[in-house]
C-alpha cells in the first residue's frame, strides 16, 4: 500500500495460516517501507469479513500500538507490525477475506492506496480467501462406511441409501466425504 498522503508503501503481508479456528487469534504480520518522511499519525485497519463482505471482526490500532509511530519513521525503514484479531466461538465453517488500510484519528478518513502503477487502487486492500474448517462428522449409525479415494485429494468415507428407485423415483442417497489434501482443481 502506497498513499500520496504518507508514502508508506506494503511490501508484504503475511498470515500464519490460511485456516481459521474460532477462539484462537489470527495474526496478520505487514511488512512496511518508508519512502518519504511520514508527517502524520495513522491508524491500521484490519476486518475480517464473511462472503457478503461485512466486517466480522476487526482491529483499528496503531500499527505498532504506541511505540513507534507513523510519524516517526523514517525514509528506508522496514518496519514489521504484527496484528491479532479475535475469531469469534460462533464463527460458521465458511471462507473469509480480510481487508486493511489505514486512516487519521482526527477524521477517521480512509487514506487512498496508489499501486506501483501510480494509479487509486481504493482505500483497503483485500486478501484472502482464509477458512473456517468444518467440524470432523461421524457418520451416522445408519450409513455404510467405505473407503473410496478420488484423486488423491477426496476420500468418499460413507453413504446411506434413503430411498430405493421406483417407477417415478430414482434412487435416492446420502454420502459422506472428506478432503484428504486441498483439491488441485474445484
Amino acid at each position: 500500500m502506497r498513499s500520496r498522503l504518507n508514502g508508506i508503501c506494503l511490501k508484504a503481508v503475511s498470515y500464519h495460516l490460511p485456516l481459521l479456528a474460532p477462539v484462537e487469534p489470527f495474526a496478520v504480520d505487514l511488512h512496511w517501507t518508508v519512502q518519504q518522511p511520514v508527517a502524520d499519525d495513522f491508524i491500521l485497519f484490519i476486518h475480517l469479513l464473511d462472503d457478503d463482505g461485512q466486517s466480522v471482526s476487526g482491529v483499528n490500532a496503531y500499527p505498532l500500538e504506541h511505540a513507534y509511530r507513523t510519524y516517526e519513521w523514517q525514509p528506508g525503514e522496514t518496519i514489521i507490525s504484527s496484528t491479532k484479531l479475535d475469531v469469534p466461538a460462533s464463527f460458521a465453517p465458511a471462507a473469509y477475506s480480510f481487508e486493511l488500510g489505514m486512516f487519521l484519528a482526527y477524521d477517521f478518513e480512509s487514506v487512498p492506496n496508489i499501486g506501483a502503477d501510480k494509479e487509486v487502487n481504493g482505500d483497503r486492500i483485500l486478501f484472502g480467501p482464509v477458512k473456517v474448517r468444518r467440524p470432523a462428522i461421524k457418520l451416522p449409525a445408519d450409513s455404510v462406511p467405505v473407503k473410496i479415494m478420488l484423486a488423491g485429494e477426496l476420500e468418499l468415507i460413507g453413504y446411506r441409501v434413503d430411498a430405493l428407485p421406483a417407477v417415478s423415483r430414482p434412487l435416492q442417497l446420502t454420502v459422506w466425504w472428506r478432503g484428504v489434501r486441498p483439491a488441485a482443481k474445484d
